[in-house]
């Protein structure tokens, strides 16, 4: 058996347990009219990742550990763990999905699972490995899970599949676009709808940085960027994150840049810091001897290649057969009067490197533009262009922020517009909003640790690691740690440039010589 075959047999073993966990809820569910299954797809970095313990040639039966997320990951370690190699875990231990993030506390889910029980929904959580090739989930979504799902479930009445939904939130949104590029499929063809929720179809701002500079929390953590950018560069999910391609673009501007509430700029959203013309990330040129991407941190043109391959997916249009099925609810965080806040990085502007360029020494090429959006993903790109304007939910809020989308009531109260659910007086809690630290206090604990990691860098590895948590375990409390962690969640997703405050305000024009 192969890595691929044995890694898959071990996830459709673990998701059946997760059907059982359904099946439990549904036969407990006493609700006989208008029963809705939901099957929820979390977004990036939000699905629990569990790894095995001994290499892949070694079992099974196998044993797993946590790998991605719990309150060890105060100092990173379990982040720098998740580097692969092509498609297989770079220790070629068997890597499976194991449903949402159960931390930071309140889970970023939480919130969604008490809706669903408060309607009596019936849900199902899918989770799927976040750092591989997008392309890869639906195929085993269709193919495999569900009729697995199907099998499983005969005999229930009424049949969980004759009201069937599916939700996206943020990349999992992308997920579930590209399941319903699969038109002709049966279980496509059975839905009654699917939703996405904060779904970046046209791409962020906070991928490319990522590749010269690594990521400002996990770099602090580590005290190497080269170690940082090369993780990020070995996952294949990320190169089809990056602002659509100008084909795409151009395609369609029109939609986008017309968009009566929250418009794309009718420029392309990539463009070179001097001469202002388009910078396409997934069309790379140089410039001399200067080049648009570091060479020797970890950043793969293949995959890029191959990323782009994906992402075309993503932005192909939909069949008219099912594109009435189709929903997208967006979020944009606003103030306490309604108007929105210029924090989201909606465009950036991209200056050349040397092909040598090294993550702990160089500069940033990429300088972010801010405007409206949820605080990760602008505005515009969370519409998908062929979307019909009565399927668009527009959803502002001083309370709206990416990562939580799932837990806020407006969102939920949008949600059970789209799919029919009858309203009751009981209405959805923000309980799902986990407690955070402030990006201030988050800085300063990294800074922290940084000084505490450069004096004991004489010390082995290990015991430099047992010196840090030492430090962090005698300076700052469990719950303050659990705080910290919960405020790393929720910026994970945003570019280098706002954790570090260096995002220019949407005033400033883009492409001048102050950009260099």
């Amino acid at each position: 058996m192969t890595y691929q075959q044995a890694r898959d047999a071990e996830n459709l073993s673990h998701l059946d347990g997760s059907i059982t966990g359904f099946i439990s809820r549904y036969s407990a569910n006493l609700s006989t009219d208008n029963r809705k299954t939901i099957i929820l797809f979390p977004g990036g970095l939000a699905s629990q990742l569990l790894r095995a313990t001994k290499p892949q040639q070694n079992g099974p039966p196998y044993s797993y550990n946590m790998a991605w997320l719990d309150c060890s990951d105060i100092l990173g370690s379990s982040a720098t763990q998740l580097q692969m190699q092509d498609d297989i875990d770079l220790e070629e231990q068997i890597v499976i999905p194991d449903g949402p993030v159960e931390f930071p506390l309140p889970p970023p889910y939480d919130g969604f699972i008490g809706w669903c029980n408060q309607k009596q929904i019936d849900y199902l959580i899918f989770g799927w490995d976040w750092r591989r090739d997008l392309s890869l989930n639906p195929c085993f979504f269709l193919d495999q899970f569900m009729p697995l799902f199907e099998q499983r479930v005969q005999g229930l009445t009424p049949d969980p599949l004759q009201s069937l939904y599916l939700v996206g939130h943020s990349e999992g949104g992308m997920l579930l676009k590209l399941i319903m590029n699969e038109s002709k499929n049966k279980y496509v063809q059975l839905l009654k709808c699917a939703v996405t929720v904060a779904t970046p179809f046209y791409g962020y701002g906070g991928q490319l940085p990522r590749y010269f500079i690594g990521d400002p929390d996990i770099d602090a953590l580590n005290g190497n960027n080269q170690i940082v950018t090369r993780l990020i560069s070995s996952l294949a999910g990320g190169y089809s994150l990056l602002f659509l391609d100008q084909a795409t673009f151009e395609r369609d501007q029109a939609t986008l840049t017309q968009d009566p509430y929250y418009p794309a700029e009718k420029q392309y959203p990539v463009l070179d810091a001097i001469t202002g013309v388009p910078a396409d990330p997934y069309n790379p040129q140089t410039n001399g001897n200067l080049v648009r991407y570091p060479q020797y941190c970890g950043f793969d043109r293949q995959m890029l290649s191959a990323g782009k391959a994906v992402y075309d997916q993503v932005a192909a249009l939909l069949d008219l057969s099912v594109i009435d099925k189709f929903f997208n609810i967006r979020g944009v965080t606003t103030d306490q009067d309604g108007a929105p806040i210029n924090e989201t990085v909606i465009n950036q502007t991209w200056g050349w490197i040397n092909p040598n360029f090294d993550p702990n020494t160089g500069t940033n090429p990429i300088t972010d533009y801010l405007g409206p959006g949820d605080g990760t993903l602008p505005a515009w790109s969370t519409r998908f262009a062929q979307t019909p304007d009565a399927n668009v939910h527009d959803v502002p809020g001083d309370k709206i922020d990416h990562m939580s989308m799932m837990s806020n009531c407006e969102v939920l109260s949008r949600l059970e517009t789209v799919i029919g659910v009858a309203r009751m007086p009981e209405t959805p809690s923000d309980s799902g909003q986990p407690r955070l630290a402030s990006r201030r206090e988050l800085n300063r604990f990294l800074a922290g640790v940084a000084r505490q990691r450069e004096s004991v860098k004489h010390l082995p590895l290990a015991e430099q690691e047992r010196e840090l948590r030492a430090y962090v375990q005698r300076d700052t409390s469990l719950e303050k740690q659990r705080q910290l962690v919960a405020r790393a969640f929720a910026d994970a997703l945003k570019s280098p440039s706002q954790k570090l405050g260096t995002a220019k305000a949407p005033a400033e024009p883009r492409g001048s010589d102050d950009d260099q």
